[in-house]
């Protein structure tokens, strides 16, 4: 581990390179957290931490008097996430002061996943290297089916788009401004109310012109209808391919999940799935109160 110490104790280094008190000087590294285990009544807690790049695990003794802050704000020991980058300060050998600041990662939409939550059950060395070895598992298959995802999902969008676009072409100006206008709207609505839907449907383009009132005439009709059925096969293929890849998804996340609670004792079964009910509920709530705004 590579310590890196304070411009006043070089200069003191340097003129009392002897002095055996030095060696305890105040000092602070920067890091991840890998882990947090709480302390229980006189026993201190532990945090398990990388070097800045994420190598060399290894672990402090956190005692209760250990100043921590997460963001700026004072928090316990198991309020640190995975991930999470962090500053350690030191005196005399102990742990004076833990700074942390929460990673992009775990704060991503305000929620927090399964592995987030589980360091709140004091988990022991053996349940922690299991659960280790069933997410890595189960979480490489799940980047490439995500990635496989959102490739196809962005086809589909591009795809619906260039249709979308080629009947539009057809349209007399007074036509493809009220669509427009009326798909600006629609956008707006959505973005507020939060909901999407992930499903392509390769009919859109004649329901959201009966939905938005416009009458084609004949001739547009059986352009829209020809440019439809080009891009139904394809469509129809995407859309396939993400629900199978959704279900995947959903599979896995279940199986990781169930494998996970085979590692814990009852008490800590029931305390993730409470936890992981109130992360589902506060998630609720924040989604109605920006849908009211």
């Amino acid at each position: 581990m590579l310590l890196r110490p304070t411009l006043g104790f070089a200069v003191v280094l340097g003129l009392f390179l002897t002095s055996p008190a030095l060696s305890f000087a105040d000092d602070s590294h920067d890091g991840k957290v890998v882990s947090t285990t709480e302390g229980s009544g006189s026993s201190d807690g532990k945090l398990v931490m990388t070097d800045k790049d994420g190598k060399g695990e290894h672990g402090h003794a956190i005692s209760s008097s250990t100043k921590i802050t997460r963001d700026g704000k004072t928090v316990k020991l198991g309020d640190l996430k995975k991930g999470d980058s962090i500053t350690v300060t030191m005196s005399d050998g102990k742990v004076k002061g833990v700074a942390a600041t929460a990673s992009k990662s775990t704060e991503s939409n305000g929620k927090s996943n399964v592995s987030d939550l589980l360091q709140n059950l004091n988990l022991s060395s053996d349940q922690r290297t299991k659960i280790d070895d069933i997410v890595k598992k189960y979480d490489d298959e799940c980047k490439v089916t995500w990635k496989e995802f959102a490739d196809d999902y962005q086809s589909a969008i591009r795809m619906e788009a260039s249709m979308l676009a080629r009947i539009e072409e057809h349209f007399n100006d007074a036509q493809r401004k009220h669509v427009r206008d009326q798909r600006r709207r629609t956008a707006h609505h959505r973005r507020h109310d939060g909901k999407t839907n992930v499903k392509v449907n390769s009919n859109a383009p004649e329901e959201e012109i009966v939905i938005i009132g416009i009458t084609l005439t004949p001739q547009q009709q059986e352009k829209a209808d020809g440019i439809r059925r080009n891009y139904n096969d394809r469509l129809g293929s995407l859309n396939d391919n993400i629900e199978r890849l959704q279900a995947k998804m959903l599979s896995l996340e279940t199986e990781k999940l169930l494998e996970i609670e085979d590692v814990l004792t009852k008490e800590q079964r029931d305390q993730l799935r409470k936890d992981h009910e109130k992360l589902t509920q506060n998630a609720d709530a924040s989604s109605d109160k920006t849908s009211t705004k």
